[in-house]
């Protein structure tokens, strides 16, 4: 075996967290002249050099079976396969992914693991530049999974642990003229892994990038930048430490020359400002040669996620001579950040916080992660109304907190542990002790400059230890002007919080429990949930009541949603089909599912409805209604740093959902925090019975930005103008006889004629037929056009969300889906209760009335008593040919919480259009549609699936007052509600997407179904969260649902027949 730093099980020794690395340090490229530094742009100093692309690869079972000489310069690698690098082995067909969330990828205690652990062996044959000769070089490796060990020509140059942070070797004494080769041996298994245990895929490999860089013998070891602000003031404090390097005897020290430079470039010091390097003099007092300087600025461009000024500092090292060495550059931000009084205040403001948790993440590179990558996802973020990103469970590549410098994104920025699966123990293990506070203050060392950075995160779900409180001191010491969050030093307790934490910041705490903290609690720190909302498929249900609370409550401050991006790889199924993995789908065992598939948008990038729920709440502009009927509205300006005539605005009235008038609002110069009321030139049409008027207003960018053009819409509110514009959920409805005069409908004589236990019913141009002993209408044709394939059903059931139960794992009865298939609703057959009656109305219609009824079993199928529903359902036909349907579910008090109340109805599969009046485009829910605004929308049956990674309920509409379904351009059927229901039409069966493990896998049908709901059970958070709200829930007793059904032909429009529907319930309502 080849000889390793810290002897050949050093990757089983938390004591051992790096042997021959460099300091962590700001990642700083030295450049041969300050203009050049000026850039930022590393890849133009000619003293970078990259060594990403292709690397020599072999991969072997374990570290014991690589060939004792394979980093000699000599060795033969012709036979090695190459790699890309950055990359992950488990991605470019060596060993596998492997997904857990708690438990262990593998068994055994801490610091131990398997015998078998995939260890990957790279080689780099690289050049230097001539320039570069004589000079001190250095290697950087950004990431290894999980421990790096390295060599140059043969020569080991030691190892590191921490996989999310880099490691840096001078390679100086062992270059050699031509040709150099650079060896690594990463080892997937360690005793990092298990502080690494953080609800992500297992990878392994060179996951960052790799370079080089030159210095002079003198050099920057570091430089710390401090951009403090006084907000009272304005005055800013500019404060620079630069720390020297030197490879050799320093006879005459050079001294540090600063430029400095402000957002549009131009220099702030009228000459460059000088400092000394400190002189060891008494060793017993010195601290090291660091030069100092100190600079204050009366009104310096603040920074903010809104106003992300950023300034240019230029260092630069010059000879005793006055010769210039190297120079390196650091973006500098003036803001201020502190905790008290229970409010987290940037510039002296409180600011809501509206945050992501991010995990690196690509469906094809796994944690290899493009400059594109993090740049799609960070511009992304910021462009669906995110103010926060928390790195969520460590530090991230240098590049995105560059980002969110520039763009303007606040930072949690978390060091790289997670302990979850021993929670308790590992973090009073002595022996891990240094590796908890390595990863800490290696973090600090090398982020420190960014103003991005709010706040250090001591890592997630490690338990609570001395090493926590250690860690939280040290960075205290090191950087005072940041605080510091640790949900663990909570103890699942939010009275019960730790000295190691500034910010209350609980995972998924009900609104319940926060709001009661904030009435009540004396604790002067502000509550900031590190996770809540988690958006596992079709979920963040009660996103809304939680910003009710944030922003009702002194000391809620907002929080962070779990998370970003669905975790799925790209896969080819055993069928030769592609779709997204996650645990368990290459063989990875022990897993965890889909529980890694928890993002605001699909692994590729794709955004979930939610995600416009999301957009609507955080929006920086709120806008009230006084009296919308007359144009008199109050428009809240909700930033924090931005005056709001920075956008413009813009007001439509509509009618059923249809624009009637349009204006702009006048430019509003209102300052943060400030509102003004406004008055618009409504003329609001003299009611007509049946019509709605709503008004929408919106808000949009007036300039271009960095993550999204000008006239990108930053919020929207709609108000009701009339009374039928409220949606109602009342049990009273229209008289059953009240049917509508339609214009071209002939009425003609009904005759029902039976024939045994079948009942048919002729009109002029339609016939509909009705089974009697089966309660049953069983077919129907509108001018020889069939418009059912099967009889309507009761629907109690839903394909479940990860909410309700995750189907690939055990679903207990405290889980819904656990209660909703003891009771046996995913199989249930009504039964007629009594037989069906049959009536002539003196209208001319004709009723016939159906009752069923459903017994649910207790588990030894035995009927429970008050486990009953009973569904009485009255179908009344006009003369004309439109059906009223009258359905009256009871429900017994023992059905506490059924996924819907409603009827499903099977239509021919040419009926693939759909268009309808309710909120839209994008589905909703009843505790997720504040960001579905009502209109006029249409589009294709299909395209109203959504494609959750695992198949569940989706496309839904709630408020729909009508919904058609036809044929392209042709003939259909409207269904118009006779209060606001939940409908939706798809070419899927519940038990389709049930079966289904995966989207791929989903069958989609010839016929088109129907479904219109009295209500729908929301969707709560309780994947990992609290369950649905009591209000969003199904409570038993009586709930009615009514409709009429309208067959129309290709020249006929269902808003006109909606509408003309309404006014004649509304004028023989009076």
């Amino acid at each position: 075996m080849i000889q390793l730093p810290g002897g050949p099980h050093s990757f089983t020794h938390p004591e051992v967290t790096g042997i021959g690395r460099l300091k962590s340090r700001s990642p700083l490229v030295p450049f041969p002249e300050p203009e050049l530094a000026r850039t930022l742009e590393r890849d133009q100093s000619p003293w970078f050099l990259s060594l990403n692309g292709n690397w020599s690869f072999l991969g072997v079972d374990e570290p014991e079976s690589a060939p004792d000489d394979f980093a000699a310069s000599q060795f033969d690698d012709r036979e090695w396969r190459p790699i890309e690098v950055p990359g992950n082995w488990t991605l470019q067909g060596f060993d596998r992914p492997h997904y857990t969330n708690v438990q262990m990828p593998f068994s055994g205690d801490p610091p131990n693991v398997p015998t078998q652990n995939p260890t990957g062996l790279y080689r780099k044959h690289f050049s230097l530049p001539k320039s570069w000769k004589g000079r001190r070089i250095i290697a950087h490796f950004g990431g290894a999974e999980s421990v790096l060990y390295v060599w140059l020509n043969g020569h080991s140059l030691g190892l590191s642990k921490d996989s999310r942070l880099p490691a840096e070797f001078d390679l100086t004494p062992y270059l050699v003229d031509g040709p150099n080769t650079l060896s690594a041996m990463v080892v997937r298994w360690s005793d990092g892994t298990w502080i690494e245990d953080q609800d992500h895929w297992f990878m392994g490999g060179l996951h960052r990038e790799v370079y080089l860089y030159s210095t002079s013998h003198h050099y920057f070891e570091d430089v710390r930048v401090r951009a403090r602000l006084d907000p009272s003031t304005g005055v800013g404090q500019l404060e620079v430490r630069a720390e020297l390097g030197t490879d050799t005897p320093l006879q005459n020290p050079p001294h540090l020359q600063l430029a400095f430079f402000d957002p549009r470039g131009k220099a702030v010091f009228r000459q460059p400002r000088s400092a000394d390097f400190a002189n060891p003099g008494n060793p017993y007092l010195f601290q090291g040669r660091f030069a100092d300087h100190i600079e204050t600025l009366k009104k310096p461009k603040v920074w903010s996620s809104e106003t992300p000024h950023l300034y240019t500092l230029v260092a630069s090292l010059m000879d005793a001579k006055g010769r210039h060495l190297e120079s390196v550059s650091v973006r500098v931000g003036f803001r201020s950040v502190e905790v008290g009084n229970r409010e987290l205040l940037i510039n002296g403001r409180p600011v809501l916080i509206k945050g992501v948790n991010r995990h690196d993440h690509h469906p094809e590179r796994g944690k290899a992660l493009t400059r594109a990558d993090i740049r799609e996802d960070v511009l992304a973020i910021k462009r669906w109304g995110f103010n926060a990103i928390r790195t969520a469970h460590y530090p991230n590549d240098p590049y995105l907190y560059d980002l969110c410098d520039e763009i303007g994104l606040y930072v949690v920025d978390e060091a790289n542990i997670e302990a979850h699966a021993r929670l308790a123990e590992i973090c009073l293990d002595p022996r891990y002790v240094q590796a908890f506070l390595d990863r800490g203050m290696r973090m600090v060392q090398r982020d420190k400059n960014h103003p991005c950075i709010i706040i250090w995160s001591l890592g997630n779900e490690s338990g609570y230890g001395p090493a926590h409180d250690a860690m939280a001191g040290w960075i205290r010491q090191a950087d005072p002007t940041r605080p510091i969050q640790y949900e663990g030093a909570l103890r699942f307790q939010l009275d019960n919080a730790g000295p190691a934490t500034d910010i209350i910041c609980p995972m998924y705490a009900p609104i319940e429990s926060i709001v009661d903290w904030a009435q009540r609690t004396e604790d002067s720190r502000p509550l900031i949930l590190c996770e809540y909302a988690h958006a596992m498929g079709n979920s963040c249900g009660s996103l809304a009541d939680y910003w009710s609370a944030f922003r009702e409550n002194p000391g809620l401050q907002g929080g962070f949603i779990w998370d970003w991006k669905d975790q799925g790889l790209t896969w080819t199924d055993e069928n030769g089909q592609t779709g997204w993995a996650y645990g368990g789908d290459f063989g990875d065992h022990p897993h965890d599912a889909n529980f890694c598939i928890n993002g605001l948008v699909a692994p590729d990038g794709t955004p979930h409805p939610a995600l416009y729920e999301w957009k609507k709440l955080a929006q920086p502009i709120r806008i009230e209604a006084l009296d919308p009927a007359l144009g008199r509205i109050r428009i809240h300006n909700e930033h924090d740093f931005t005056r709001l005539d920075a956008f413009k605005g813009t007001w439509t009235l509509t009618a059923n959902g249809q624009a009637i008038q349009k204006g702009r609002l006048p430019r509003l110069s209102i300052e943060p925090g400030d509102d003004r009321d406004i008055e618009l030139p409504l003329n609001l049409p003299s009611d007509a019975g049946g019509s709605e008027y709503h008004l929408l207003i919106q808000f949009w960018s007036r300039h271009d930005h960095p993550w999204a053009p000008k006239d990108h819409e930053v919020a929207w509110e709609q108000f009701a103008l009339s009374p039928n514009s409220e949606p109602s959920r009342k049990t009273d409805h229209p008289r059953l006889e009240a049917f509508p005069t339609l214009a071209g409908r002939e009425a003609k004589a009904l005759s029902p004629h039976r024939s045994g236990s079948s009942v048919s019913v002729e009109g002029a141009d339609f016939s509909i037929q009705f089974n009697l002993e089966e309660g049953t209408l069983d077919a129907w044709t509108w001018r020889d056009r069939t418009l059912l394939n099967s009889p309507p059903r009761l629907n109690v059931f839903r394909a479940p969300t990860d909410n309700d139960g995750v189907k690939a794992w055990a679903v207990p009865e405290t889980r819904a889906l656990g209660r909703w298939l003891a009771w046996g609703l995913d199989h249930l057959r009504p039964e007629i209760s009594a037989p069906a009656q049959l009536k002539r109305k003196r209208n001319g219609s004709v009723e016939i009335t159906t009752r069923h009824q459903l017994i649910m079993n207790g588990p030894d199928t035995t009927p429970v008593p008050h486990r009953t529903l009973f569904h009485t359902t009255r179908y009344s036909v006009h003369p004309t040919g439109i059906i009223c349907v009258h359905v009256d579910f009871q429900v017994g008090r023992s059905l506490d919480d059924l996924p819907r109340l409603g009827l499903e109805w099977v239509l021919p599969g040419d009926f693939n259009q759909i268009e309808w009046f309710g909120r839209g485009p994008h589905e909703s829910y009843l505790d997720r549609r504040s960001g579905a605004a009502l209109g006029h929308y249409q589009g294709g049956v299909a395209d109203q699936y959504h494609p959750y990674v695992v198949p569940q309920e989706n496309g839904n509409k709630t408020d729909v007052r009508w919904m058609a379904v036809r044929k392209t351009d042709s003939a259909g059927l409207l269904f118009v509600a006779a209060r606001p229901i939940e409908a939706s039409a798809a070419h899927w069966r519940t038990s389709d997407l049930y079966q289904a493990t995966h989207a791929h896998q989903v069958t989609f049908r010839s016929e088109t179904y129907v479904r219109l709901d009295a209500v729908q059970r929301g969707l709560g958070t309780a994947s990992c969260g609290p369950d649905t709200l009591d209000q969003y829930r199904i409570a038993p007793g009586k709930t009615t649902l009514q409709f009429w059904i309208i067959p129309f032909s290709g020249g006929e429009e269902p808003a006109q027949l909606a509408l003309a529907l309404r006014q004649s319930l509304s004028r023989s309502s009076r």
